[in-house]
């Protein structure tokens, strides 16, 4: 009983210095508003968002939910961007999350990580990465040269996701916390940009309301309380409004793909179809000339609409720049540049001039190869066909209706990532090494426990 006293009164002033971290770097984001006056919401709804973490140690799915609205629900571009990562808000928050977890294994003396292939590639492909960054060190490259949307930190913080996700997400309640997370911060970040009138050509919120929509449409279809799914189930139709007002190519393409997915896994193909038309019909009516014209100039360069030659510029450019990256590839074809280095490169391999001198490849699979060469590749893309490859396993074997909702939604979502890292780099989208954690969640039958100071592997 003395023992158990001394051990709950160590743990509780833990658990206190826990929430001291906590508070300190609240009060360090509040404390920035004096620098930022104009920026003030923002750093609030930072600042609120950060106080969840208080509930990590009891509910570690929270770290998750907290990372999404953060990372997904601030501006992908502009001074917000600057700020959030001037104040190392991620950083700090993964650190938070750490200490929460060391908190749990400390109160609940044991640990478990569900292992497949998913996480053995998904091992093996961030220690290339790390590999790929300690070769990058031969080259004289200049500080601070990396994109902040595209810094090699995104792949360790995408691991440490995957970890949690994989550990954290296996019922039902914890996985809705994520499709929540997605949904709120989606809306959030484009209620913002609509307010600005700054939807217009906006990719990435374009491309990840593509994304989110089949977590939207888990929530709708599964949800226990019929007022979340009717609440949910207007959000979904908000999605597709969100792409067209944006219209954004790469989003328009990835929608297509997510939907012509879930179709194929429908088992009522023909009511759907039936029951789409009306929706087609309208969509059909309502579709912006515009946006049809931005696709139009793929096949027909004669046309004169207004954004017609911004429209042929960006796939010339593009064209251009998987060129370029393809040529990074051969002369680099073990280590590649380095991961983030991509834009680094740029003018020493083009002799043509460019829209900027730092540019993505727009091309997850040309970035990987020109960044991390023909091995991180090769992981890249079997990690990607691997998750997809389990998940669809479970859906034709599961008799769990939930579990088999969960892994066609995850795989949908995983299929729109992939699909816009065809058109936008996407390679270190931490939100898909997230959704990768999920689905070794739902598909592991084996995993690593740390039980009484001893490591075992259980399960089949």
């Amino acid at each position: 009983m003395t023992r158990y006293k001394l051990n709950t009164n160590r743990l509780s002033r833990i658990y206190l210095s826990y929430i001291f971290v906590v508070i300190s770097f609240i009060i360090y984001m509040a404390a920035s508003i004096h620098k930022h006056p104009d920026q003030s919401l923002w750093i609030s709804y930072w600042a609120i968002v950060f106080l969840i973490t208080i509930g990590i140690p009891k509910n570690p799915e929270l770290s998750l939910f907290v990372f999404i609205l953060l990372a997904y629900g601030t501006p992908r571009y502009g001074i917000q961007k600057e700020i959030f990562y001037h104040l190392n808000i991620l950083n700090m928050l993964c650190l938070i999350i750490f200490l929460g977890l060391f908190l749990r294994i400390k109160q609940t003396q044991k640990m478990d990580i569900p292992i497949n292939m998913i996480s053995k590639i998904e091992l093996l492909f961030i220690f290339w990465v790390s590999i790929s960054l300690i070769a990058s060190l031969r080259f004289d490259l200049i500080k601070d040269h990396i994109s902040i949307n595209h810094n090699p930190i995104q792949y360790f913080q995408g691991f440490f996701l995957f970890i949690i996700a994989s550990r954290f997400l296996k019922n039902a309640s914890a996985g809705l916390l994520i499709a929540y997370g997605a949904c709120f911060a989606l809306l959030i970040r484009g209620g913002f940009l609509w307010w600005n009138k700054a939807l217009y050509l906006s990719s990435d919120i374009g491309i990840f309301s593509a994304v989110v929509f089949p977590l939207c449409l888990l929530i709708v279809s599964h949800h226990k309380q019929i007022a979340i799914r009717l609440l949910f189930g207007l959000f979904a139709c908000f999605f597709p409004v969100l792409i067209l007002l944006t219209q954004n190519r790469t989003a328009g393409v990835t929608f297509a793909a997510v939907i012509m997915y879930l179709f194929f896994l429908s088992t009522h193909k023909l009511k759907i179809l039936v029951g789409s038309i009306p929706i087609i019909v309208a969509i059909a009516i309502a579709f912006p000339t515009a946006y049809w014209n931005r696709f139009r100039v793929i096949w027909d360069r004669g046309s004169d609409h207004f954004t017609v030659n911004f429209d042929i510029g960006t796939i010339l450019e593009r064209l251009k720049l998987w060129d370029i990256g393809f040529e990074m590839f051969k002369k680099n074809i073990v280590w590649g540049v380095g991961p983030g280095n991509y834009g680094y490169f740029l003018t020493q391999y083009s002799d043509q001039k460019l829209s900027s001198s730092h540019l993505v490849a727009h091309n997850s699979v040309v970035s990987m190869a020109a960044e991390m060469g023909v091995v991180g590749l090769i992981l890249y893309l079997s990690l990607c066909l691997v998750v997809v490859y389990s998940l669809l396993r479970v859906i034709v074997k599961s008799e769990n209706p939930l579990r088999t909702a969960s892994c066609k939604y995850i795989s949908a979502s995983i299929i729109g990532c992939f699909c816009a890292g065809m058109f936008s780099s996407r390679q270190d989208f931490v939100f898909m090494y997230l959704l990768f954690g999920w689905a070794v969640a739902l598909t592991a039958k084996k995993s690593i426990v740390w039980k009484d100071k001893t490591i075992k592997i259980v399960g089949e």
